[in-house]
């Protein structure tokens, strides 16, 4: 009987369960009061198993470190609705902890595929409150609106736009300013949209970027974010020598098709 507890990570860092995936995929609907969290699990009957027989539950934490509130929603569903009441959080800083955890001590029969396992049939107990799955941290608001912060800049001459990272934030954020005339209808404009987007992506390819790998914002949970949607749409990330910006906003920008709220005029 093995003592180490194996622990499944979406980044893939622990190899306890080589054979097995796990992806959570969120579905915000553009909404602030609640999210729906599909757990997707491969080649990890065990964990299965164990939601199935009540010893474990897929969870999801609510977390804003603003306001110090943390919350857990555990679900024996593999697709579970989280809801919370809006003023308990800050939207613009609450991040989402997709994973599994045992309920109560459990026994967990591995096998080969498992870096804990010597062989099949190897069994582990599980103590009750165990992570069992662990999913890379997501930012509640969706990435374009993380990204983009539209601001009204009458300096600017008529149809023009401007795009600059925001050197004080401790998030990655482009601030976007727009000429006064064009304006009002630049949260439903796609191609301004794109074109910010562009912006925002060649501000982030520089080599002192916050965002680059030697950068502050490298692992921040929206930059881990956005370089997993990339990898996973085809495209190079903005580190890499052949990323295109043009290319890599159009996939963003068709993943989110969402109005950008405007955050009105600054100096």
């Amino acid at each position: 009987m093995s003592s180490h507890i194996p622990l499944l990570t979406e980044d893939g860092t622990r190899l306890d369960w080589s054979g097995a995936l796990y992806e959570p995929r969120i579905d915000r609907r553009g909404t602030e009061t609640k999210v729906t969290v599909e757990h997707i699990l491969k080649g990890a009957t065990a964990l299965a198993d164990a939601v199935r027989r009540d010893e474990a539950v897929w969870q999801t934490e609510l977390r804003c470190p603003r306001l110090l509130f943390s919350e857990n929603f555990p679900s024996n569903d593999d697709r579970q609705r989280v809801e919370w009441d809006k003023e308990q959080i800050d939207w613009e800083n609450v991040f989402l902890l997709p994973g599994m955890a045992s309920v109560t001590e459990l026994t967990l029969v591995l096998d080969r595929h498992t870096r804990t396992g010597e062989a099949d049939n190897e069994t582990v107990t599980v103590p009750a409150g165990a992570l069992l799955v662990k999913a890379d941290v997501r930012r509640l608001k969706p990435l374009m609106q993380s990204l983009l912060r539209l601001r009204r800049d009458d300096t600017l001459g008529d149809g023009h736009m401007k795009v600059e990272q925001d050197t004080t934030s401790d998030d990655p954020c482009f601030v976007v300013r727009i000429a006064g005339d064009v304006y009002a209808d630049s949260c439903l404009n796609r191609d301004r949209l794109i074109a910010a987007l562009i912006g925002a992506f060649a501000a982030m390819s520089v080599k002192d970027s916050r965002m680059q790998p030697e950068g502050d914002l490298w692992d921040h949970p929206v930059s881990k974010e956005l370089r997993g949607f990339l990898l996973e749409s085809g495209s190079p990330a903005w580190h890499e020598d052949d990323f295109d910006c043009v290319y890599a906003a159009t996939l963003l920008e068709r993943l989110e098709k969402i109005e950008l709220s405007g955050e009105g005029e600054d100096g």
